[in-house]
């Protein structure tokens, strides 16, 4: 089982981010059965933690794990599938209790097996429960589609990727350093499953091992630790190389200008950590570019960021 799999929230509490949509399902719960929406559809970004809001609620509406039924769409999409749900859900679930259905990528079950649950989800058994969650939603017939009660779920925060991490090295017993962890909550790119891949690829190294895997990795999607490794050389080459380090600016991909200065940022503290003593000429010009990037007014506008960057490049 993978670190992302392992450190899966259990409960309501453990559920970091998306505040709103948590609040509103939890309300569900504390309807009574013949109240509450039978048909509910998760939408958003992958790896934002819809399955895992549907497995949680599907628990506190009372289903026992072995009445806890997943598919995924994407390898079961026909419509031998749904016949066989809809066949299963005519009968009482053990003990008494509810019984739930959750289908990810919902939204590539083909159109005939869409349909072949119309009836169903129009007169939803009392004791059963169906959860659609999707990134396409709009691949969803709309016949179908209306008979859900909709959440939307968003990309999380910095702030919140970084709790998903401490939580998971909490868990873990994990000693990782917060360089490290704030590189990879920068360039997760909102969502827990990214941050928590970086996180097991790099979890058993040291500190410099892992951001050199980090650079490795984040690299080759968004530029930003190639642009850090032009800002390092000797400020004489910056002034001189001002147009290839504005060139490679506007060519990083991400375009998310805080999660650039991050990247920036984390590239800079690792390497002044690794300077010699003896280097004090060094030391002075990184510390400058820290402070520069560690600029308290910046407001996530990638002008301004341009605008660091090239008081980067004429800084001695």
């Amino acid at each position: 089982m993978g670190l992302y799999q392992s450190v899966r929230p259990n409960e309501w509490k453990d559920v970091v981010g998306n505040n709103g949509v948590v609040g509103s399902l939890r309300g569900l719960v504390k309807r009574t059965p013949e109240d509450r929406p039978h048909c509910i559809l998760l939408k958003g970004p992958k790896g934002c933690g819809k399955t895992t809001m549907a497995r949680i609620l599907a628990r506190e509406f009372g289903a026992e794990p072995n009445e806890i039924f997943e598919y995924n769409a994407a390898n079961t999409r026909g419509i031998d599938t749904i016949r066989e749900v809809v066949s299963n859900m005519k009968l009482s679930a053990f003990g008494g209790g509810a019984k739930c259905y959750i289908f990810d990528e919902s939204h590539q079950l083909t159109k005939a097996a869409q349909e072949a649950l119309l009836k169903d989800t129009e007169d939803t058994p009392k004791h059963c429960y169906i959860f659609f969650c999707t990134t396409d939603p709009q691949n969803i017939i709309p016949t179908l589609y209306n008979r859900f009660t909709d959440y939307e779920v968003d990309l999380l925060s910095t702030k919140n990727i970084l709790a998903v991490l401490e939580r998971a090295c909490k868990i873990k017993g994990l000693n990782v350093s917060n360089d490290v962890l704030e590189i990879i909550a920068c360039n997760s790119k909102g969502t827990s499953r990214t941050a928590l891949v970086l996180l097991e690829k790099v979890m058993d190294a040291d500190e410099e091992t892992a951001i050199s895997l980090l650079v490795t990795e984040i690299d080759s999607e968004n530029g930003a630790f190639d642009l850090a490794r032009m800002l390092i050389r000797k400020p004489e080459i910056r002034k001189r190389e001002w147009k290839k380090i504005l060139h490679i600016f506007q060519t990083i991909k991400e375009v998310d200008s805080e999660r650039i200065r991050h990247s920036i940022l984390g590239f800079l503290r690792q390497q002044f950590k690794n300077i010699s003593e003896t280097d004090v000429e060094y030391a002075m010009d990184v510390a400058k570019l820290l402070r520069l990037f560690s600029e308290n007014t910046f407001h996530g506008k990638k002008d301004q960021l341009m605008a660091m960057v090239l008081e980067a490049c004429f800084m001695s």
